[in-house]
């Protein structure tokens, strides 16, 4: 395989080149956004917040990993979004999004 195959074949798995570093970033933020609309609607399940997280891989890992902090983990492998939403709660996820929200915001 040529150097110039290698590097065409790595370009197309990085994430979309169209986006600028500003575009990415409002996307986020956007994504932020809406799944505390969400989350803090009355009539929000579980699967609609666990939709719009998966929007955004990042926010989803944390999800996860805070949902394995939690303290009724019981050790099982969290499979899903849902799940992890369940054991973490809607108002530590409104919490999550909050904080990186202002952490994006300070970079």
């Amino acid at each position: 395989m040529s150097t110039r195959t290698l590097s065409k074949s790595r370009k197309s798995t990085t994430s979309n080149p169209h986006l600028s570093p500003m575009e990415t970033v409002e996307k986020r933020y956007a994504i932020w956004q809406n799944v505390l609309a969400v989350a803090k609607r009355n009539n929000a399940t579980i699967s609609e917040i666990s939709e719009v997280i998966g929007k955004d891989s990042g926010l989803q890992q944390e999800i996860i990993f805070l949902a394995k902090c939690a303290k009724n983990y019981n050790g099982k492998k969290i499979t899903s979004v849902e799940q992890a939403i369940m054991l973490v709660g809607i108002e530590r996820i409104c919490n999550a999004v909050e904080k990186r929200r202002k952490l994006e915001l300070i970079a």
